[in-house]
């Protein structure tokens, strides 16, 4: 069984596009998105309609949550984020405002290990942990009481991959937001019936119908290098690259702020 999985798209549907016209994307038999696929003047209703309609389980980041009268902002800057709220709510659509609706703050798979998927660790049920620089001692301070063998996030736009003891905390980085664009895929021993059994939840997001496949952007995407993050005989956890043309993008996207936007990927580890 295959899964893929990305996060931070922030409205990018030019690079959405890209990866969903992956082999990796189009052997998946689960594919996860972790939020924050929305952001102010980008392409929002068209990445969630694309999500909606290839069977994506999707995660609330703190962009959705935030259009939420249940959500509490975990910052100090919290009036700064009223106005943007606003505009990026008034650009969507009826059916992107029912698609945020199906979404989820994290989910639990059974898949010869456990395996928990987050946007970032909720504080409780209404907010978010307040970010800070995702040093190993933030990050694994955290987590500590999630009895998971692998927690997958997003919520930082660069990656990282922190080991305490038994658990893995793999943040994949962002999709939208870095050149070269990082997602990850898990390759397990199991077939997708036994999966099925294990998580019965989550068996209609299996069923895959047959998406169209769609039109190539012109960032003239290739594959980069790749990072095994995990292996044993059962499973297989490795971090990919697309590679693309940034200038191409930012023509797209020609906006103040999406120049402004640190593409530069890093990746830390312990």
């Amino acid at each position: 069984m295959k899964i893929l999985v990305f996060t931070d798209i922030h409205g990018n549907y030019e690079i959405l596009k890209e990866l969903f016209n992956t082999e990796d994307f189009k052997q998946a038999d689960l594919r996860i998105c972790l939020g924050d696929c929305i952001d102010l003047d980008m392409q929002n209703n068209e990445c969630l309609h694309l999500l909606k309609e290839s069977q994506c389980i999707c995660t609330y980041g703190n962009y959705e949550a935030r259009l939420f009268d249940w959500f509490n902002e975990p910052s100090k800057n919290f009036e700064k984020f009223i106005q943007k709220n606003k505009e990026i709510k008034a650009s969507l659509d009826e059916q992107s405002l029912n698609i945020l609706n199906s979404f989820t703050k994290e989910f639990i798979l059974n898949i010869c290990k456990t395996f928990k998927f987050c946007h970032y660790k909720w504080a409780n049920d209404k907010e978010l942990v307040i970010r800070e620089e995702p040093t190993y001692n933030h990050i694994t301070s955290i987590y500590k009481n999630d009895d998971y063998d692998f927690i997958i996030c997003g919520h930082d736009h660069n990656s990282y991959n922190y080991i305490e003891n038994n658990k893995q905390i793999i943040c994949i980085g962002s999709l939208g937001f870095k050149c070269p664009a990082p997602y990850l895929t898990i390759n397990v021993n199991i077939d997708t019936e036994t999966f099925k059994k294990l998580n019965p939840n989550y068996i209609e997001y299996c069923n895959h119908s047959n998406i169209e496949v769609m039109p190539n952007s012109n960032l003239k995407t290739s594959f980069d290098k790749s990072k095994i993050l995990y292996e044993d005989n059962d499973i297989k956890i490795t971090l990919k690259y697309l590679k693309y043309n940034l200038d191409a993008l930012k023509n797209i996207y020609n906006t103040p702020k999406f120049h402004k936007r640190n593409f530069e990927l890093k990746f830390s580890h312990n």
